[in-house]
């Protein structure tokens, strides 16, 4: 006949070894020393801080310093500059009319204070000539209506968005008092328009007035920074032919993403990631030496259980999940501690770069996945590779080396 066949089972509980050792043996060490392991978990915290808040506050700074780039530049294809610090010949913009299939506007970008409203920080100016502006940015009114050139038949009149005027109680025809070289001056206020473009960069802290107004106002008499261009056709070919009539001494260039102000403030901040590697390196000796201090406190308890029967792979598995619950510990709080310092951090670096002229203003955190997961990894990774080989040297030891507690010394790299 036929045989019967016995399926054979794991004895009891077999399955849940791991997780019954992981109570007795981790959790109750756990409790009796919270504030070892507190301590641990802080070591590994402020290494991920360090890394969070330095990849925050880049990210977070170019983030904003493109989204105002983008706002400024409208609906440009060119830009027409002259070195870094160099200020634009509008004669040359005259020369740029002749030519065909080419739209151009004249920029010129200022920071100024405001005397009567000191809290409300500096104010950007933008002079341009409004009646250029069509097709690069929208001067649009809050009752959709789009702002009438003659507003600049006013003494100085200016365009400020809604968002600043609600903040200052300005309303139409208001005067406005700001700082020149020559002293305070007032404008008035000739049109409020939507918090739309150029006019919701820096938090609407910003004032578009026509350019000659703004170069008599801030002497700066036949200068501009920059000339906008749109064009027809293909953009590189009317680059170069631009480029050709104005010689060498200009750059005929797509607005560009980058700033070299800023650059140079984020250069310095990113030099501060070998402080967070530092603290890693300092997390990896502390839980190393911890790791080590564990397993001799436990020395008895680990050679009784091997001696009934918990394999080595078993508690070695134990050991190291207990420091991996400690890393992703410290890793999740470092994500927190680090988004607290990338807001000093970006403070510090928009001030910084704005200490010439308003360039970046950061309105809201930037946290990407990619260094959600840095962090993890980061942590999580440090954690297991500094518990490991104290951990593997353990087990090279036999019970009744164990139980002999105070014979034994760790086989370091064994």
């Amino acid at each position: 006949g036929r045989g019967v066949r016995i399926a054979h089972r794991a004895p009891p509980g077999r399955e849940n070894r791991v997780t019954s050792l992981f109570r007795f043996f981790s959790w109750r060490y756990a409790r009796r020393h919270p504030l070892r392991i507190l301590l641990r978990t802080l070591a590994i915290a402020l290494g991920v801080a360090l890394f969070v808040s330095i990849d925050i506050s880049n990210t977070s700074t170019e983030a904003a310093f493109l989204r105002t780039a983008e706002r400024l530049k409208g609906g440009a294809h060119l830009q027409v500059t002259r070195g870094r610090t160099l200020a634009v010949d509008e004669a040359i913009l005259a020369r740029i009319d002749t030519m065909e299939g080419v739209q151009a506007a004249p920029i010129l970008q200022l920071s100024t204070t405001l005397p009567n409203l000191k809290g409300e920080g500096d104010l950007f100016i933008l002079g341009n000539d409004l009646r250029r502006e069509s097709g690069f940015r929208r001067w649009e009114s809050t009752d959709g209506t789009e702002v009438n050139p003659s507003i600049f038949a006013l003494t100085d009149g200016v365009i400020i968005p809604r968002r600043f005027a609600e903040a200052t109680g300005l309303k139409l025809g208001s005067p406005l008092r700001i700082d020149t070289p020559s002293g305070p001056r007032t404008v008035t206020v000739g049109a409020i328009v939507r918090d739309e473009g150029a006019s919701a960069i820096f938090g609407g802290r910003v004032a578009a007035m026509d350019l000659k107004a703004a170069q008599r106002l801030f002497n700066r008499p036949g200068r501009i920074d920059r000339i906008d261009l749109i064009v027809r056709g293909e953009i590189e070919t009317v680059r170069k032919r631009v480029q050709e009539s104005l010689g060498p001494e200009y750059s005929v260039a797509p607005p560009p993403l980058r700033n070299s102000f800023l650059d140079e403030a984020l250069g310095r901040i990113r030099a501060l990631m070998g402080v967070s590697m530092i603290a890693i390196l300092v997390a990896i000796f502390i839980i190393y030496n911890s790791v080590s201090i564990s397993v001799v406190e436990r020395l008895k308890e680990i050679g009784t259980l091997r001696a009934i029967g918990t394999t080595r792979r078993q508690i070695f598995t134990v050991i190291l999940v207990e420091w991996l619950v400690v890393g992703l510990a410290g890793s999740a709080c470092g994500i927190v501690i680090g988004t607290t310092l990338a807001r000093g951090l970006i403070e510090m670096t928009a001030r910084e770069v704005n200490q010439m002229m308003m360039i970046v203003e950061v309105g809201e955190i930037t946290l990407l996945p990619r260094t959600l997961a840095g962090a993890i990894v980061l942590g999580t990774l440090t954690t297991l590779l500094a518990a490991f080989f104290p951990a593997r040297s353990a087990m090279a030891i036999s019970p009744v080396e164990m139980l002999r507690q105070g014979t034994y010394q760790f086989r370091t790299g064994s």
